[in-house]
């Protein structure tokens, strides 16, 4: 009995194996399986709260935009109201439609005044100095709105010069339309 069979060596082996398996899948593998378990739920929820914060995002990126849309149309609205119904009587009324016209280009106001006004055969002619300063990307918003917005407007003269960050811009806008004497 005092020695020991090859027989008994692999058999003492094979249990050896069997409880050095048993003990790493009880005690080392099922709390690792546990963790994996846990960490892939907390992805899947991140990514869930991800997906949400994403979604309302791109509901409040395209509500400001929405809404800049419809004041725009409002206020071109109200703009061809006043000028169906001719009331358009004041320099002072065309003068809001210039200052809109400037905020909704992105250009602070600096200076608009009325420089000639004239009322010959029913027809109102009103001009308008503007000073402004502003980027060129601005600037070519607001010549767009004045041009294009309304049929009664268009710019008559104007003198840019040049900064190293903003144009120093001088422009003169002339406003012509038929109305009732």
């Amino acid at each position: 009995m005092d020695k020991i069979k090859t027989r008994d060596i692999i058999i003492l082996t094979v249990l050896l194996i069997f409880l050095v398996d048993y003990v790493f899948v009880r005690y080392v593998y099922g709390p690792i399986k546990q963790d994996i378990s846990a960490t892939k739920n907390q992805i899947i929820d991140l990514d869930n709260q991800i997906a949400t914060n994403i979604s309302t995002f791109n509901n409040l990126i395209k509500n400001p935009d929405d809404l800049k849309r419809l004041r725009k149309s409002l206020m071109e609205q109200k703009i061809k109201n006043i000028l169906l119904h001719e009331k358009v009587k004041t320099a002072d009324e065309i003068s809001d439609i210039l200052k809109t016209f400037l905020l909704e280009s992105g250009i602070e106001i600096d200076k608009v005044s009325l420089t000639s006004s004239n009322i010959t055969d029913g027809i109102y002619t009103y001009e308008f100095q503007l000073n402004f300063r502003t980027s060129s990307l601005n600037l070519v918003r607001f010549i767009d709105k004045v041009e294009n917005t309304v049929s009664f407007m268009d710019i008559s003269s104007y003198s840019i010069k040049n900064g190293t960050k903003y144009m120093d811009v001088s422009m003169s806008v002339k406003s012509k339309y038929l109305g009732k004497q």
